[in-house]
């Protein structure tokens, strides 16, 4: 067999380094697949929700000394998260036929979820109920009239009273015909947007190199959904819920502290089933698993008992 000549072998070399060079960049596309842009033009006020931005925080990157990230949820059309939870509630009740043509959507809020759910009405052809307490800022009023939806005030009381303005939303919603209440403390397509849609798009943004997750809570739905979805892919992401000293999610009584936190956790987790919340031995943050099948009562119960959960951060 005749030897291989040196510029012979170069050649092949070259051949194969080439080869890999145009290769690798489909590989890449493959595995980390960019998102979905059929056309530049999106299908109306729907086609704008989601795909927000990554961005890098570098002074605050430096600082820490770690990549810090920020998703821009404030470019949703509604300028918050809750585009997203509104849109999927909205789809899944028209697909369950609780939300027939002509409709009209009532939620209690006082927040951005009201905002969310008067566009969309408005982008698909419902009217909008929106009740809120009566201590709520004017300026919210009148966006959400502005936007097209009917305003309800009622009396600010505790959540246990029966006029609370959640409550009567849902009074309200069995009252009139071809109404639909939201109810997204208790809905699950609340957790599911994000588990679906949100979660995916940051591990894939990021490449999958995320190591920790970290926001407020409201209703807990986003931060249920990705939590999920994150810990599903890495099983050492930290999911944090950080909120102010002094705040309802953060008190120094331990009995209060017990109260409280487990009462949180309930509202979190309640609204949907598969996703059971735990914490882990030697972890502390809220991990959740969305292959449960019931809420972890005993992670519920180790939450509440560790009083590290809720922290003051650093100053």
């Amino acid at each position: 067999m005749m030897a291989q000549q040196p510029w012979q072998s170069l050649a092949v070399g070259l051949a194969a380094g080439a080869a890999a060079a145009c290769v690798l960049p489909y590989v890449f596309k493959l595995v980390y697949p960019p998102p979905s842009r059929e056309t530049d033009i999106c299908r109306g006020m729907e086609g704008l929700i989601g795909n927000t931005k990554l961005v890098n925080l570098e002074a605050l990157s430096r600082e820490c000394g770690c990549t810090v990230l920020a998703k821009m949820e404030s470019s949703n059309p509604g300028g918050s998260t809750k585009d997203r939870i509104a849109l999927n509630i909205i789809l899944q009740a028209e697909e369950a036929g609780l939300l027939r043509p002509g409709g009209t959507i009532i939620e209690g809020t006082a927040g951005s979820t009201g905002i969310s759910l008067a566009l969309l009405a408005r982008a698909r052809g419902y009217k909008c109920i929106i009740v809120m307490a009566d201590d709520m800022a004017m300026e919210k009023e009148l966006t959400l009239k502005t936007l097209g939806a009917q305003v309800h005030r009622v009396k600010a009381v505790s959540i246990v009273n029966d006029n609370h303005y959640c409550k009567v939303a849902e009074r309200l919603a069995a009252e009139l015909p071809n109404a639909f209440y939201v109810d997204q403390f208790e809905n699950a397509a609340n957790f599911d947007a994000h588990y679906r849609y949100t979660g995916p798009e940051i591990w894939r943004q990021a490449r999958g190199q995320v190591d920790a997750f970290v926001m407020g809570a409201g209703t807990g739905g986003t931060l249920a959904g990705i939590g999920s979805y994150l810990f599903e892919q890495n099983s050492n992401v930290r999911v944090c819920l950080v909120d102010p000293p002094g705040s309802a999610l953060y008190l120094k009584g331990e009995l209060l502290h017990l109260v409280i936190v487990v009462f949180v956790c309930l509202m979190a987790f309640s609204m949907q089933l598969r996703a059971g919340c735990y914490l882990p031995p030697n972890r502390q943050s809220v991990s959740c698993n969305a292959t449960a099948t019931t809420p972890s009562w005993r992670g519920l119960a180790l939450i509440a008992s560790q009083p590290t959960l809720l922290k003051p951060c650093p100053t």
